[in-house]
């Protein structure tokens, strides 16, 4: 690596005076590295690895980030960005975006070493923005580097993400519920969304199943008047819940049960093929 030489003016530069005691160890290091145009490889991660390589535990990519803004905020480096043809899909997926700045270097600004030969960076392209302005994170450099970024990592979130699991299904209306029934149905289903509270496939199951023990007309007659009393679980007029409506009539019919007599047991008996 060919010797710098610092001028003493670099003590009193207003803008070197300006930055905080890690920008400026920043861009002392800086001019270490670049080559003898004052230009290097901006990407925080290599910056990082080349003027740190003893501190690597200590110095994090968006620390170099945030000192590389800072200086070139203060008109001392250049950042900038050139399309290079060895970035591959990279410059495709860019060019399919209208992303047209695919890579970032950064220059010293009246760096004024003596050059010896042709220069390791490529030079910044026509229209590029001077600085300060092109280094603040909303100008069209940072805005499609960082555009890119985001969208080539959303794409590679989607391909590991496992597929999400289809939601299980609405259990069908029994039978022995009718059409009119179905309709009170779908009216307590939207009165549960409306409040925010939608009734889960295994809730519709434990309720349908109910429905069916209490009968159409009964059942009708709960939701109606848990939709207009404006509650969330269903309860008829009486008081009592659904739940505890289906009960009581399934006992009910346990209570009323008769078994046959013999004759009738022998004439079944009969029937049967």
């Amino acid at each position: 690596m060919p010797e710098r030489m610092l001028r003493p003016g670099i003590i009193t530069s207003t803008a070197v005076n300006s930055l905080t005691w890690p920008e400026e160890v920043f861009y002392r290091r800086l001019m270490s590295v670049v080559d003898d145009y004052g230009r290097f490889d901006g990407r925080d991660s290599i910056l990082r690895a080349n003027l740190y390589p003893l501190q690597l535990d200590h110095v994090s990519d968006s620390d170099v980030g945030k000192w590389k803004v800072a200086v070139a905020n203060a008109g001392l480096v250049r950042i900038y960005f050139v399309n290079e043809p060895d970035v591959g899909k990279q410059k495709a997926d860019c060019a399919n975006a209208g992303l047209v700045r695919v890579k970032e270097f950064i220059e010293v600004v009246k760096f004024n070493q003596r050059t010896r030969g042709k220069p390791k960076w490529p030079p910044p392209v026509d229209g590029d923005s001077p600085q300060p302005a092109a280094t603040r994170r909303d100008s069209p450099p940072y805005a499609y580097a960082e555009a890119h970024a985001k969208t080539k990592g959303r794409r590679q979130a989607a391909a590991t993400r496992p597929p999400r699991k289809k939601p299980p299904a609405m259990p069908e209306i029994p039978r022995e519920l009718g059409d009119e029934f179905a309709r009170h149905w779908a009216k307590w289903l939207a009165h549960r969304r409306e409040k925010k509270q939608p009734v889960t496939p295994t809730m519709a199951a434990s309720q349908l199943a109910d429905c069916a023990a209490v009968g159409e007309e009964t059942a009708i007659a709960i939701i109606e008047h848990t939709i207009s009393s404006g509650w969330q679980g269903l309860r008829g007029a009486d008081g009592r819940t659904l739940h505890e409506t289906a009960k009581s009539c399934a006992q009910s019919d346990t209570l009323n049960f008769t078994p046959p007599t013999p004759e009738e047991i022998e004439a079944l008996k009969q029937e049967a093929p």
